[in-house]
């Protein structure tokens, strides 16, 4: 199986660029490509390890995730990326 990950990053109050999620796909043998996402609450430390354990169960998890609408128009970018490297327009979110 092949897989993609993918950082989120915002500016901090500080005006810096943080790290606040991740995207992660995987690509099924049946050609089907899963998406999952992370993101981390204001109040949290990110943990990179974290994020991408949360994103890759999202990912490979028979439910069906809301997308916040913070993040919509990462996950298009993501979507779009996916489909050039998997080389697929089979993606499930």
């Amino acid at each position: 199986m092949n897989e993609l990950k993918q950082r989120l990053l915002k500016y901090g109050k500080d005006g810096k660029l943080k790290q606040h999620g991740y995207f992660y796909a995987i690509k099924h043998n049946d050609g089907i490509v899963k998406v999952g996402f992370s993101l981390c609450c204001k109040n949290d430390k990110f943990d990179k390890i974290v994020a991408i354990d949360l994103a890759m169960s999202r990912a490979l998890s028979p439910i069906s995730y809301e997308v916040p609408s913070s993040i919509e128009l990462d996950v298009d970018k993501f979507i779009s990326r996916c489909q050039r490297y998997f080389k697929t327009n089979d993606i499930e979110l």
